[in-house]
């Protein structure tokens, strides 16, 4: 079995969910997750909250991957990330992800960094 990838996550946890926030952490992410984004730590549960959060917010998003990397543990991985807000607002940012797989092939963990590549008030003058 191939260990997933974080678009694949991200797509079934908050751009195209089907099931449960509960039910796709389960699928992808280990009892122990830690999540990290820039320094910030997440606990399992605090990520999950997170993405319930961003299931209401967010009206249209996509992750789409650069580069990506899987040897044993670990993994790496580069996105584009799209999100439009239901508030009309949007997102466009340059990712970056390091962690490491849990024994059953889910995430153990994951730290993030990026930037922005397009700001709210930069949108309509491109």
């Amino acid at each position: 079995m191939t260990p997933p990838g974080i678009a694949e996550a991200l797509r079934e946890l908050v751009f195209a969910p089907v099931q449960s926030v509960d039910a796709v952490m389960d699928k992808f992410f280990a009892p122990g997750y830690v999540h990290r984004t820039s320094g910030r730590k997440q606990t399992r549960e605090e990520f999950a909250e997170h993405a319930r959060l961003a299931r209401n917010e967010i009206i249209r998003g996509s992750a789409t991957v650069l580069d990506e990397l899987q040897t044993g543990s670990a993994y790496a991985e580069r996105h584009l990330l799209d999100v439009t807000r239901r508030d009309g607002g949007r997102q466009n940012s340059e990712i970056y992800i390091i962690g490491t797989y849990a024994p059953d092939g889910r995430f153990a963990s994951l730290n993030e960094t990026g930037f922005p590549l397009l700001h709210d008030s930069e949108e309509g003058t491109s």
